[in-house]
């Protein structure tokens, strides 16, 4: 099998440590039982070995990034053995990573193009063993950066991806794994990590983000009968575009929808509508608040609450921009706490600034692209009439009484635990 064990060392210079390879002498080359430009497993990775003259005999180089990865200190003696790839399943058709900066020194805001980046990895890094947790440096446009490998799906077979090849794959020709061998065709999509500062844009959404529905839900089995054409305008206009990377949506001008109104008369379905919506979302768990849950009679407070409710998002969408999870936040009889400013008499004013807070998260100067504001009231007439204008709570959906077919439909929905259990006539 070969294998030799060799000393850790830092690499000779500093064109090297973007190359994601480890370095050796010459001479160690048939010891370790490999060739320039072979694979050799070190611990848990598998990385490139190149020669390098600079390289003390019977030591191996690696960067900083790697001996991090690796814990590894310097002189240390490790066993370095040969790797062969298997014949099947190990060419990547996706890899994920989070980029970040590696020091604050070479932190910057230069705008980082995220698909130009990815197809720069997987030129650089082509033919290279990638693994899931792996980090690896590499220089971009001028800007030195750390790449750390979230996910990694492998094409099924022994065929190497083509850019034609991984347009036409289907549900099923892919498949999750640990690690697998980079190509040029191979898609490679670039996100921010937690707390990263890179200033990414045309950010493409990885897989894990886009489902944002869970495959198995149902209405009638979560119990909501007789709102086919309301819960079929929610989707349509609240979350089909939320399917779409940010960087699609940019090209084509659109905006995702921040805001959805459901209104009308008391007992037809609208808190059941907003309460069923977040048990069918992947992301986040909707946060329900009733109107009056805001108010506060201390001063102050009621804006502190509304802020406190968009906490989570905002520190979410700062830390990973256009790939930060939907955050939905319902609000239950909102006309209690946003009636038409101006038109109290006698308080302290908070109604108007818990709108305006309110306001400023949805529409303002510092608006978040990753919320979706759920409001219901049985009086439409009494909200502030800038909340719902474009760009706020601008979809309004009317939630009225049911037709015959859904008066049908929301019996059988509750009669449905009497059939199965043989409680009533068939007849």
């Amino acid at each position: 099998m070969g294998g030799a064990e060799l000393a850790a060392v830092a690499t000779p210079n500093r064109s090297l440590t973007g190359t994601n390879c480890v370095y050796i002498h010459q001479d160690d080359l048939a010891a370790v039982g490999t060739k320039d430009n072979g694979y050799v497993k070190i611990k848990s990775l598998i990385l490139t070995v190149r020669v390098e003259a600079a390289v003390p005999q019977g030591s191996i180089a690696f960067n900083l990034v790697q001996r991090k990865t690796l814990a590894l200190s310097l002189n240390e003696p490790l066993m370095v053995e040969p790797w062969r790839a298997p014949a099947d399943n190990i060419h990547i058709s996706k890899l994920v990573v989070e980029v970040d900066f590696p020091n604050k020194a070479s932190q910057n805001q230069n705008p980082i193009d995220a698909q130009e980046f990815g197809k720069h990895l997987a030129t650089m890094f082509r033919f290279h063993v990638m693994s899931v947790s792996q980090d690896f440096l590499t220089d971009f446009q001028g800007n030195n950066l750390t790449c750390k490998v979230v996910e990694l799906e492998v094409v099924k077979g022994a065929v190497p991806p083509t850019p034609e090849s991984l347009a036409q794959l289907k549900e099923g020709d892919t498949s999750p794994s640990p690690m697998g061998i980079l190509s040029s065709a191979s898609l490679v999509v670039a996100t921010k990590g937690s707390g990263s500062t890179v200033n990414l844009t045309n950010v493409m959404k990885s897989s894990t983000s886009s489902k944002m529905f869970r495959p198995d839900f149902s209405f009638s089995k979560m119990g909501i009968g007789g709102l086919d054409l309301q819960i079929a305008d929610i989707f349509r206009r609240a979350f089909a575009s939320r399917v779409y990377p940010a960087s699609v949506l940019a090209k084509m001008g659109l905006m995702h929808v921040r805001g959805v109104l459901l209104y009308g008369a008391p007992g037809c379905g609208k808190t059941l509508i907003a309460r069923k919506i977040g048990k069918m979302l992947v992301d986040k768990e909707p946060k329900v608040v009733n109107g009056p849950e805001v108010l506060s009679k201390y001063v102050g407070q009621s804006e502190e609450n509304v802020r406190n409710l968009f906490a989570e998002a905002k520190a979410d969408m700062a830390a990973k921009g256009d790939e930060s999870e939907l955050h939905v936040i319902i609000f239950d009889e909102l006309d209690a706490i946003c009636k038409q400013r101006g038109t109290s008499r006698g308080d302290t004013g908070v109604g108007d600034s818990v709108v305006n807070q309110l306001l400023s998260y949805i529409d303002g100067v510092d608006a978040l692209n990753n919320i979706l504001i759920i409001g219901m009231t049985n009086r439409k007439d009494m909200l502030d009439e800038a909340l719902l204008r474009p760009g706020r709570l601008e979809v309004h959906i009317e939630i009225g009484l049911p037709d015959e077919a859904g008066r049908v439909q929301i019996l059988s929905i509750h009669t449905g635990g009497m059939k199965a259990g043989g409680f009533l006539d068939e007849g």
